[in-house]
């Protein structure tokens, strides 16, 4: 299993600073939470851990390789990403779409063997979508559609996996089961990092948590030390405590806080994160 290492990253979009020294190290069976208000670097911080944005300064380390050194190939079958919103065009039918995530393996001529075939059935189980199989890509619901993505992600085996907001738009139900789907990858040896909105889901199936604000960690470890009311008040503005009910950890949220500060600028890579 992989373990993936930032070491003091800084990130410009534009003319604004996205990140500020930002480090991190995820280690094997960790599924970390990654939180922050909108423009916090959320986004951010994952391409550039997926090698999809260039640092200013700093460096991503996948098991000591550097990540920007690594070809194509080689870390797409070591680390997975899944975009916000992450969606096809195509209508392709959903087992083909899902197949894509194998094209790491293909030989020359582009030819799935039967062990391609066997895992795209196996993640099509795990994400509870083998029956939409033959079905258009782009005749799915926003539940479907997800599970579908996280799908051709996880499809490709890759130990570790960044998913942006995996749950976004989802109802409860399906939210649950996409977190589960990535809590189990985690369980049997891999490891994610997933930015979430949703700080009871956080609490519920991270073993970690990372908040950022204004592109720094101000907080980071496991999810009863972090989400205390003076962090949530700090990094959110907001007035919530973290309950225990049954021994199951809720975050209720009484309140807002007045800011003393505006807004900050929406993220260039999203506009959101």
């Amino acid at each position: 299993m992989s373990r993936l290492k930032a070491n003091d990253l800084h990130v410009g979009l534009g003319d604004r600073k996205v990140l500020d020294g930002v480090s991190l190290d995820l280690q094997p069976g960790e599924l970390v939470g990654l939180l922050g208000p909108n423009a916090s670097g959320k986004t951010t911080l994952l391409r550039a851990l997926a090698n999809l944005i260039e640092p200013i300064r700093g460096e991503v380390l996948l098991d000591n390789d550097a990540i920007v050194g690594l070809t194509p190939r080689n870390r797409a079958r070591r680390l997975a990403y899944l975009e916000q919103g992450a969606s096809s065009e195509w209508p392709l039918p959903v087992a083909r779409l899902v197949a894509l995530g194998r094209a790491p393996y293909l030989g020359v001529w582009g030819r799935p063997t039967v062990e391609d075939e066997a895992a795209v059935t196996r993640v099509l189980e795990r994400c509870e979508v083998l029956h939409l199989a033959e079905r258009s890509s782009t005749a799915l619901s926003g539940g479907e559609r997800a599970r579908v993505m996280l799908a051709r992600a996880m499809v490709t085996g890759a130990p570790v996996l960044l998913a942006d907001e995996p749950v976004s738009h989802l109802d409860p139900y399906h939210q649950l089961r996409i977190m589960a789907v990535i809590r189990r990858h985690a369980d049997e040896g891999g490891s994610a990092i997933a930015a979430l909105h949703d700080l009871t889901l956080a609490t519920r199936f991270c073993d970690r948590i990372i908040l950022l604000l204004n592109g720094k960690i101000a907080a980071e470890g496991p999810p009863t030390e972090i989400l205390t009311a003076e962090c949530l008040a700090r990094v959110f503005s907001i007035d919530a405590t973290l309950v225990d009910q049954n021994g199951a950890l809720h975050v209720v949220q009484h309140g807002p806080i007045e800011r003393t500060e505006p807004d900050p600028e929406p993220d260039p890579s999203d506009g959101a994160s």
